[in-house]
């Protein structure tokens, strides 16, 4: 699929503010295409696997600005992400100084605590 002119217009202007990488680009350019609010992921600081778990939110419409922060590597936004879309109390998890399997393991048991 192609951008529309509109959306090529934004594409170049949000890749030309900064150095990202082609995997990046391309996590932008999806986002764009598909005009969700790529604005929340588009911090260079972000790698292309951590754009994808948050434009994944985004297109689940799930609120993913509770895990697009730097603070989360992206095992941890997976992990944030899954308990999300589960419907899942995430903030018994959300603390950056967890490891991704001890915040899996939280939200695990909340899930098995459901059904």
């Amino acid at each position: 699929m192609k951008l529309t002119k509109e959306q090529n217009k934004k594409y170049k202007e949000i890749i030309n503010s900064s150095n990202y990488t082609d995997g990046q680009k391309y996590e932008i350019y999806l986002g764009v295409l598909k005009n969700l609010n790529v604005e929340l992921y588009q911090n260079p600081n972000f790698t292309e696997i951590q754009m994808a778990i948050i434009r994944f939110g985004l297109e689940d419409n799930l609120d993913a600005s509770i895990y697009a922060k730097e603070c989360y590597n992206s095992k941890q936004m997976s992990v944030i992400h899954t308990g999300l879309k589960l419907g899942l109390p995430v903030e018994n998890y959300l603390d950056p100084n967890l490891s991704w399997k001890k915040m899996d393991e939280i939200r695990n048991q909340l899930e098995f605590d459901l059904y």
